[in-house]
């Protein structure tokens, strides 16, 4: 009993840590990742339209916006509980579906883009 009173007292305090994004902190992450990846316009107009494509810019453009929302790390990926936090405990289910483990053969950028896809799928928006 003691173990769980512990492991649910770390997961309260790493939820509570978190800080939900506004839509003004989308806005700018999204230009901060765009101009530090040095997005071209014609692929800036594709994601305006919500059309990611699978190419290796894109799925870097992805997972530093995850990583500005802190929402993603190197090792496990995204982070369900902060997803969570960040688009409603409603999305849950979404977003336990969608999360897999790194296939070896992808990049982390591309591990990032392949979630998304299936969150943005699962009605879990763009962040």
């Amino acid at each position: 009993m003691k173990t769980f009173i512990v492991i649910f007292a770390c997961f309260l305090l790493a939820n509570a840590a978190y800080i939900k994004k506004t839509e003004e902190d989308s806005i700018r992450f999204n230009n901060e990742c765009e101009q530090s990846l040095k997005i071209p316009k014609e692929l800036r107009a594709k994601y305006d339209k919500d059309e990611l494509p699978d190419d290796e810019l894109t799925h870097k453009f992805i997972k530093c916006i995850a990583l500005k929302f802190e929402t993603w790390n190197e090792k496990d990926g995204y982070v369900p509980e902060l997803l969570a936090a960040q688009f409603g405990q409603n999305k849950k289910a979404s977003i336990e579906k969608c999360l897999t483990k790194r296939n070896p053969d992808w990049t982390t950028e591309k591990w990032a883009w392949n979630n998304w896809k299936c969150l943005s799928a699962n009605g879990v928006p763009r962040v």
